[in-house]
């Protein structure tokens, strides 16, 4: 929708927006005098004893003339709304079934699988459970299970209780030193992420201005982890001069440990940090694939639309137009041929030269042919043999 229509739209809506508020208030003054015609005509039949006869005809003929007013008014109101429907259909063209390509195969089990996984990933297990029955498919028990326990410490940490997060690092910060080959990197992040959360609790005690148990927790839970977070915890034991919510809020040096931000984050290290430790993504497959295609539809349209091509994506693995994704679905980087242009792939991939410049392979045969090739972008010279490729 491009900004022509957005402003089409939007002029529509007022007006609509607006006949309907000026419909109301007429309708709602008609009504009121209506009532008020009725009350006039008790109150003189009760009290001047006027003939019910006469009265009720000048009633009737104002329900009626009323009854006419009303239906002027809702005819003009719905022509006001159906030509803002018509603008809607005409800003959002129902045309998606254009990407429709029955020559692109796309396995039935993978899709219910990828479904089924996302609800039990979102703690939906009643649903996850039905979806595996009527889909006839089978999630492994133990994907399951694990998925279910990190939704839980996920909702416990949304409460603000840390406890079974802890439980969780602490488990698994023990089986990672059981390795034979330890894996520092990933204890490193276990060890922060079990900081954080004690950083956490921490900062609750000092909320509810209990100094004495914040300095024995610290004592019993931070000082285990001073190697690496020395400064931090330093800072911690300075905010206890401040404990008390009103206190650190008004202190310009901590109220930073106010912040509900810190639980977001440390929701998210979580959730990154549990996802790897059962080896899978972070965000739901499912998820990344309808935002990613959802963005992507636009271009795509556009794209069959001038060309009136369908066959999007069917004889390669790439699209025919570069799709512009937000950040979050970045997960690999991407290496463009400076001399061909051409983005990489694993049958064509990028060549590192002895003098550190890269190239595509094809481009690099096409410059060799053979023989002993100049870089096209300083002096050094080198043949085939002296490249390397480089995996990214």
């Amino acid at each position: 929708m491009d900004l022509s229509s957005c402003s089409e739209l939007n002029e529509n809506f007022e007006r609509a927006s607006k006949k309907q508020k000026t419909t109301i208030n007429f309708l709602t003054s008609e009504i009121d005098n209506l009532i008020e015609q009725v009350e006039s005509c008790k109150r003189q039949i009760e009290n001047e004893g006027k003939s019910i006869t006469d009265l009720g005809k000048d009633v009737m003929n104002q329900i009626k003339n009323t009854h006419t007013k009303f239906q002027q008014a809702h005819k003009e109101l719905h022509s006001q709304f159906s030509k803002f429907g018509k603008t809607i259909d005409r800003c959002f063209p129902n045309n998606e079934e254009k990407l429709l390509n029955e020559k692109v195969k796309i396995s039935e089990n993978i899709v219910n699988q990828i479904i089924g996984e996302h609800l039990f990933r979102e703690g939906l297990v009643d649903v996850g459970a039905i979806f595996e029955k009527e889909a006839g498919i089978r999630l492994p028990e133990e994907c399951k299970q694990q998925f279910i326990e990190l939704h839980a410490i996920c909702e416990s940490l949304k409460r603000r209780d840390v406890e079974p997060a802890l439980n969780w690092c602490n488990e698994h910060i023990a089986r990672a030193k059981q390795h034979d080959a330890v894996d520092e990197k990933e204890l490193d992040d276990l060890r922060m992420l079990a900081f954080q959360l004690h950083k956490l609790n921490f900062v609750q005690l000092l909320i509810q201005n209990d100094s004495k148990k914040a300095i024995q927790y610290a004592r019993d839970n931070l000082q285990p982890f001073a190697d690496k977070n020395i400064s931090e915890i330093r800072f911690l034991m300075g905010s206890i001069l401040y404990s008390g919510r009103e206190r650190l809020i008004k202190s310009e040096r901590y109220s930073c440990l106010m912040d509900v931000s810190q639980w977001d984050n440390v929701l998210k290290m979580f959730k990154k940090l549990g996802c790897r430790r059962i080896n899978k993504p972070m965000e739901s497959p499912l998820y990344v694939a309808v935002n990613a295609g959802y963005q992507a539809i636009p271009t795509l349209l556009k794209l069959v639309t001038v060309t009136q091509n369908i066959d999007i994506g069917s004889s390669s693995d790439q699209l025919a137009v570069e799709i512009d994704l937000d950040d979050e679905f970045q997960y690999h980087s991407i290496f463009s041929c400076p001399i061909s242009k051409e983005p990489a792939t694993k049958d064509n991939p990028p060549m590192l030269l002895p003098c550190n410049h890269v190239l595509l392979e094809s481009s690099l045969k096409k410059l060799a042919r053979n023989t002993k090739f100049k870089c096209p972008y300083c002096p050094t010279t080198g043949s085939l043999s002296d490249c390397k490729p480089i995996n990214l």
